[in-house]
């Protein structure tokens, strides 16, 4: 089961993010928690850019993503979707598959088994331009063993 797009309310001095407590009043990990003992697993949505698609003021993750994947490992997370609202659309200098490198890396250092779900990017704006993903490549990893990097 997977929580997106307005969870977040904002991001304190110290770079963890915190709940909407109207949505969530008692936090991620009793839902987590709650879910896990139903025998499914929990997701959760973030964005690799600087806000999420909830709006300019619900950050996203870009330059925090180790202290995000720490905070969904002590949550009981188990699936991380990462769109690309607020992030850069240009994949010439590498910066989309870059942060998407950073958080394998970050999800790996938890020490916590969690999937990651990537949003290509913008790249296709032209093609489709209402959508913040690509239509029907959201979830896979072309892109990754296109450019040589290994999803795992």
């Amino acid at each position: 089961m997977n929580i997106d797009a307005g969870w977040i309310k904002e991001r304190l001095p110290n770079g963890s993010i915190t709940v909407d407590r109207q949505l969530f009043p008692e936090g991620i990990a009793p839902v987590a928690a709650y879910i896990e003992s139903k025998g499914m697993a929990m997701g959760i949505y973030t964005s690799r850019g600087k806000h999420t698609c909830g709006g300019w003021d619900r950050p996203g993750s870009e330059g925090y993503e180790f202290i995000d994947a720490k905070q969904y490992a002590e949550w009981g997370i188990s699936y991380v979707k990462v769109d690309s609202c607020g992030g850069n659309r240009s994949m010439t200098n590498q910066g989309v598959w870059d942060q998407h490198v950073t958080w394998r890396a970050a999800l790996n250092a938890t020490g916590r088994r969690m999937w990651l779900s990537i949003c290509p990017a913008y790249v296709y704006e032209d093609a489709f331009p209402d959508e913040h993903c690509i239509p029907g490549f959201a979830y896979n990893s072309r892109g990754w063993t296109a450019m040589g990097l290994d999803p795992r």
